[in-house]
């Protein structure tokens, strides 16, 4: 469902190295990378999202990131603004914001 030219822009998010990834090849393989470290890291990894507001072609989805280690829960939660082409595939990923809760 990711546009050749599917642009992923991260610059957002402090905690990683990667600024923009383009393409579905360089955005599934970050996806995969981070799924396979996590779940090296943490006993727990799941993960969730909720669409919380759709304009036109964009929508904002908030992820979270649920982990756990030792019985100690943290979740990690962002927002990302996704834009769908006249195709019907997307086109565009914004990372807003990042918060993290321990609990």
């Amino acid at each position: 469902m990711l546009a050749p030219t599917c642009r992923y822009d991260l610059s957002a998010a402090s905690f990683t190295s990667e600024s923009v990834l383009i393409g579905p090849t360089a955005i599934i393989e970050s996806c995969r990378w981070h799924d396979a470290r996590a779940r090296n890291l943490f006993d727990r990894v799941a993960y969730y999202s909720v669409v919380e507001h759709v304009e036109g072609m964009t929508a904002i989805i908030r992820f979270s990131d649920v982990l756990e280690k030792l019985g100690v829960q943290h979740t990690y939660s962002c927002r990302q603004s996704v834009s769908v082409n006249q195709y019907g595939l997307v086109d565009g990923i914004v990372q807003e914001a990042r918060n993290v809760r321990a609990g």
